[in-house]
């Protein structure tokens, strides 16, 4: 258990660095019996200290020693200008399922017989477990911030992401989760602003994998850095699949690593092209490039919203690769109730190799295409 842990970032909201402090490993040959389960080390860098924290950096990058060094980082939520994120209180919204239909997702769940136990790990804002959608839907998680158990939410984000996840049928939008069966684990790694630190998010990470989840869900920023590379890799080495959202900046981000480890999704809106909400004052939408593995929805995605700013069971449909990244990870763990015994590798095989060709195709902007829940589900049931 991770003891005396508080986040240092009261100070620094502004700024991209979380603290003079540096994240690192060492390369294999340099690494000793005792790291063998280390995603990340951490150097703090003295403030009066005659070197910059960047000039640190490239010091240690130089010496040869080290696999990377890179600075400790504020990450965020990341959410876009959203259309629809506000409380619906009953009011039916027909438009509001649209994502099911265009990734088959129905049908998937109840293609499963005798689903196994399968954990998802939410590193977000916390979990509304009184939301009568998502009663009975967790196993206990862990709040960072305060070095607790207390995953009471912050902000809405995380119940929103769960509830895509695992939110049970709702008669008044006959809508729910796409993997109603599995189970959260809710992990709390934000403060009330709704930011965290990318050590933060990858000592979540590591978190879940030990804990027994088969896959983990970040919906942040953060997913360029090599310490998320280096966190999905131990995932994987673990059994387990780290799916993480693309972005929602809109950019062609041509810059950023194609991590091999970690599972990057874009997003699309209802006519299947990549979500684009461009502002003539803002822009906004999935970003893209070579790092993206496959899209979901991304755009007025039903869901389920905490209490914290309003009362009763809310519901609503925010858009961003923040929700996008949920629905892969509940196809991910669909996929894992079959066979918990899949690797990661496999479980990404089978979502990669059956998604559908939308757009104009490109796998630059759609990764292997758009997610297919049923025909994963399906191909899933005959590699057993």
């Amino acid at each position: 258990m991770r003891k005396g842990f508080s986040l240092l970032i009261l100070l620094t909201i502004f700024s991209a660095h979380a603290s003079n402090e540096l994240l690192y490993i060492e390369k294999d040959q340099f690494k000793t019996a005792k790291d063998a389960n280390t995603i990340i080390k951490k150097y703090l860098h003295p403030i009066n200290a005659r070197l910059t924290l960047e000039k640190k950096r490239l010091e240690m990058l130089l010496s040869g020693k080290y696999k990377f060094v890179e600075i400790n980082s504020i990450e965020t939520e990341d959410i876009p200008e959203i259309e629809n994120d506000k409380p619906m209180h009953g009011l039916l919204n027909a438009q509001a399922p649209w994502h099911y239909t265009n990734i088959n997702a129905d049908a998937a769940a109840r293609l499963i017989k005798n689903p196994k136990e399968v954990i998802v790990a939410v590193c977000d804002s916390g979990f509304e477990e009184d939301h009568s959608d998502l009663q009975g839907q967790s196993v206990p998680g862990f709040n960072f911030v305060d070095n607790s158990y207390d995953t009471t939410p912050y902000t809405h984000h995380g119940t929103m992401v769960s509830g895509i996840i695992v939110g049970k049928r709702n008669s008044i939008f006959n809508s729910s989760g796409i993997a109603p069966f599995v189970k959260i684990m809710p992990l709390k790694i934000t403060t009330k602003k709704g930011s965290t630190t990318l050590s933060t998010i990858v000592d979540c990470i590591k978190y879940g994998v030990d804990h027994g989840a088969k896959v983990i869900n970040v919906s942040f920023t953060g997913v360029n850095n090599d310490s998320i590379e280096e966190a999905g890799r131990y995932a994987r080495l673990h059994g387990s699949l780290l799916v993480y959202s693309a972005g929602n900046q809109g950019r062609n981000r041509r810059t950023w690593p194609d991590h091999k480890n970690v599972f990057i999704i874009g997003g699309t809106q209802e006519q299947n092209t990549r979500w684009n909400c461009n502002r003539w004052y803002k822009l906004c939408g999935s970003n893209f490039g070579d790092f993206v593995d496959v899209v979901a929805p991304a755009r007025n995605i039903f869901t389920t919203r905490a209490f914290v700013t309003f009362g009763g069971d809310t519901h609503s449909a925010p858009n961003g690769t923040s929700f996008s990244a949920p629905i892969v990870s509940a196809i991910a763990a669909l996929i894992y109730s079959i066979n918990p015994n899949f690797t990661a590798d496999q479980v990404e095989d089978i979502i990669q190799s059956t998604t559908q060709t939308v757009g104009s195709g490109s796998t630059y902007v759609y990764g292997h295409g758009l997610v297919d829940a049923e025909a994963a589900v399906k191909k899933a049931l005959k590699s057993i």
